[in-house]
């Protein structure tokens, strides 16, 4: 799922077994707000953020797991988050991820993690 500049509200979703060819293998915001909440995030693969991807962006991620996710050579099996976010992280499980740096989450500098 790739979101640019929005805001949309994903329920009791699986996002499984896809491939970002750079970034953001389940989900990739950039300059986005979404609210993503008892979702699974399983088996995706990218370069960075395997899980999902926010740059600039500050999604709101409750009740979800992100498991089995792998960055490859870059930052963040499960999520990644980039600079000039604020992303909250709600009762979420991460397990299983692979990343040169940070399985399960990598948070960039000039990131602001809420929980």
């Amino acid at each position: 799922m790739y979101n640019v500049g929005t805001s949309p509200t994903v329920t009791n979703c699986t996002f499984s077994g896809n491939t970002g060819v750079t970034a953001g293998g389940g989900m990739y915001n950039i300059n986005s707000s979404p609210m993503v909440t008892n979702c699974t995030f399983s088996g995706n693969l990218a370069n960075t953020g395997g899980g999902m991807l926010n740059f600039q962006s500050s999604p709101t991620v409750i009740d979800c797991t992100f498991s089995g996710n792998s960055a490859g050579s870059g930052a963040g099996g499960g999520m990644r988050n980039g600079s000039g976010g604020s992303p909250t992280v709600t009762n979420c499980t991460f397990s299983g991820n692979t990343a040169f740096n940070g399985g399960g989450m990598f948070n960039s500098t000039g990131t602001s993690l809420r929980r």
